[in-house]
């Protein structure tokens, strides 16, 4: 689970971690905004970037706002996304 207080955020993986972080003011982050929780690890992130066609990373590049993304090979996108997405 992801609780925030301000700008910095924690992860509490137990009761007793959650019970903590929320006496210290922290609020739990719903589900649908902890977008974090969704992603892959980055090892596997690559992974199923590499497996990925040029034009499919193109487009993800694309949605991500990546500038100059229609000039890079398919390694440099892989590796630009793998920070991004």
């Amino acid at each position: 689970m992801i609780l925030k207080k301000g700008n910095v955020e924690r992860i509490a993986d137990n009761a007793v971690m959650i019970a903590k972080l929320k006496k210290e003011g922290f609020e739990e982050v719903k589900k649908e905004v902890a977008a974090t929780e969704k992603l892959p690890k980055k090892a596997e992130k690559t992974k199923s970037l590499e497996a990925l066609k040029v034009d499919e990373l193109r487009a993800h590049a694309k949605e991500k706002r990546v500038e100059g993304y229609s000039s890079l090979t398919k390694a440099e996108l892989v590796d630009v996304l793998k920070d991004v997405v």
